[in-house]
């Protein structure tokens, strides 16, 4: 656990779209946590895609500064979700030692 916040991190492929806004909806939400997010094959240092910006802007979220980063350049977290079963996947080989059940 990172201090006394759990740490999530949501994962995607590009790092520019669902996982962002996943990070930006929880931290929205869980004010408690450290919302983070990364991609399998990120578009490093790429925005949100103009689309994701104003779908968060509609629902009250900020993306603007968001900047896409790999998995393997993330401290490992308390907990994982992936955007869909591959992102699991690699997540599990950069996190080997995370609990079962984290991923």
């Amino acid at each position: 656990m990172s201090g006394d916040h759990p740490s999530v991190l949501f994962v995607c492929t590009g790092n520019i779209c669902r996982s962002p806004f996943a990070e930006a909806a929880a931290r929205h939400a869980y004010p408690h946590i450290v919302a983070s997010s990364a991609g399998t094959y990120a578009v490093v240092d790429g925005h949100a895609t103009h689309h994701m910006q104003d779908v968060a802007r509609e629902r009250g979220l900020d993306l603007s500064n968001h900047r896409a980063r790999q998995i393997e350049d993330v401290a490992q977290p308390d907990l994982v979700f992936g955007m869909e079963q591959q992102h699991l996947i690699e997540a599990r080989k950069v996190f080997p030692d995370l609990a079962p059940g984290r991923i």
